[in-house]
């Protein structure tokens, strides 16, 4: 790792806060194997992990170039991140509130599938039962049943 790249200062930015890699792994999402290659100039970092750097008080241009101070106003970072955290608490809130309507919803929609299953069966049923019904009375009676057209007549043998 050169000694004026993004990884040496990302490193230096991490120590200053007194973080360990497992704890700006765990700040930006990503796993601690990740966050080594972040500062050994392996892996790229993100956009999105750029975003919460800077709302943890790192000066972006800093952290690019090397040139300006390397935190930005430590009042306004730490509102700027309680204000993200609160907003993506608010989105993952609405996404679960979805999901919960969404597994609702196909809830009611098995069940009534499962209804119409169980109705069909019984009309199937049903229909079987007058079949042989039917069929009984036409060989008792020596008469046949023509049901060809929807209407039933009877014809004498």
């Amino acid at each position: 790792m050169a000694e004026n790249s993004i990884a040496s200062r990302l490193k230096t930015f991490r120590l200053s806060k007194k973080l360990t890699q497992k704890d700006m792994a765990s700040v930006l999402g990503c796993t601690i194997p990740t966050y080594n290659r972040y500062e050994k100039g392996v892996a790229v970092i993100g956009t999105k992990d750029l975003e919460l750097l800077y709302y943890m008080g790192c000066n972006l241009s800093w952290l690019i170039t090397g040139k300006e101070n390397m935190v930005i106003n430590e009042d306004k970072s730490e509102s700027n991140l309680i204000k993200t955290i609160t907003e993506q608490s608010e989105a993952a809130k609405t996404t679960a509130e979805a999901l919960l309507n969404f597994s609702e919803n196909a809830k009611t929609t098995a069940e009534a599938l499962l209804n119409f299953s169980e109705n069909a069966k019984t009309t199937a049923d049903v229909i079987k039962e007058q079949t042989i019904t039917i069929k009984m009375l036409s060989e008792k009676d020596s008469k046949r049943v023509n049901i060809g057209d929807g209407n039933i007549s009877t014809n004498i043998a």
